[in-house]
């Protein structure tokens, strides 16, 4: 991700290179966005949403295993 990439941006980004898993990240991004932004605390409900959708993510057909490299950009 580039440095002065909103959340949203970031999204738009990832759903064009995993279009398959776009539903899950836009839940990711969405409660990011309400706990960082909001100020809320994530109750277990979201907690568990967040966890089942980046389940989906890392178990998405397609997905090349990330490295060194990868992490510093996202």
């Amino acid at each position: 991700r580039r440095p002065a990439h909103t959340p949203r941006e970031f999204l738009t980004d990832l759903c064009e290179r995993f279009p398959l898993v776009c539903n899950e990240l836009r839940c990711i991004t969405e409660h990011y966005e309400r706990v960082r932004y909001g100020e809320i605390d994530p109750g277990s409900e979201t907690v568990s949403e967040v966890e089942r959708c980046w389940g989906r993510v890392r178990l998405s057909p397609g997905r090349k295993k990330a490295g060194p490299a990868d992490r510093k950009q996202l």
